[in-house]
């Protein structure tokens, strides 16, 4: 996401909160709210992909959300969660180039 999209999407969400009359904790918490992430769990889900630095696949997501959830909900909502450094892999292009391509955990890509 370029940073021109990343501003347009926060002046977006900031509207919507002024409209709405909510503060960022009370938009926080319907981002982390059980439906929100059980939706974003089953988009990363369908979209399948290879597992990060941490190793942890989309097949073991499943479980690895329910033990850690709470963890990770916590360090959301104090600002403490760090995503995982991003794999870096090299996929050849026709024209005998290569792309370097990121590959973050499935734990970030839920966040």
């Amino acid at each position: 996401m370029s940073v021109s999209q990343r501003i347009l999407k926060s002046e977006v969400s900031y509207r919507h909160m002024k409209e709405k009359g909510e503060t960022s904790v009370e938009l926080l918490e319907e981002i982390l709210s059980n439906q929100n992430m059980n939706r974003a769990y089953k988009r990363v889900y369908r979209n399948k992909g290879a597992s990060g630095v941490d190793g942890v696949t989309i097949k073991e997501l499943k479980a690895h959300l329910i033990e850690h959830k709470d963890e990770l909900r916590a360090q959301i909502r104090k600002r403490n969660y760090r995503p995982a450094p991003a794999v870096r892999v090299e996929i050849p292009k026709g024209n005998r180039k290569i792309r370097k391509l990121g590959i973050p955990t499935v734990v970030d890509r839920v966040v």
